[in-house]
């Protein structure tokens, strides 16, 4: 395809939130059963979602998870937490770290003591990879 003017796309995420389910769905039909050739039923799923993500946006995922696709089971947890997680078990006698999570669309500072969240500290930044991408 030469002339790619008539291409749209469209993202399901806007400002790093899922909010578009029917774009998120087919991606997710896709990947599931075209692409990993999985049976929901017996995988248990981890789900990565962005620090302090609303309630309102979670729901509809904990629906579509178990009740269209059928997951065996559900473990939700930000990056920075499995990051903070996988330091702690390779450094076990520090007492901090400090995640730096950069997105698409914005980044995440969230520190950890002795692998909690230090919630009055984490920092949102409006600033993500998609400022790297030239557009043509």
């Amino acid at each position: 395809c030469q002339d790619m003017s008539s291409i749209h796309i469209t993202s399901p995420f806007q400002k790093g939130y899922l909010l578009n389910w029917l774009t998120q769905k087919t991606i997710w039909d896709s990947t599931f059963s075209e692409h990993l050739k999985l049976n929901p039923s017996e995988t248990h799923l981890i789900l990565t979602e962005p620090v302090l993500n609303f309630t309102a946006i979670r729901e509809p995922w904990d629906e579509a998870i178990f009740e269209e696709y059928g997951f065996k089971s559900l473990y939700r947890s930000s990056g920075s937490t499995l990051t903070a997680f996988q330091y702690k078990d390779t450094h076990p006698d520090s007492q901090c770290c400090l995640v730096v999570d950069t997105g698409h669309s914005f980044t995440h500072i969230v520190p950890y003591h002795n692998g909690v969240q230090v919630q009055p500290g984490i920092r949102r930044i409006n600033i993500g990879g998609k400022r790297n991408i030239k557009e043509e």
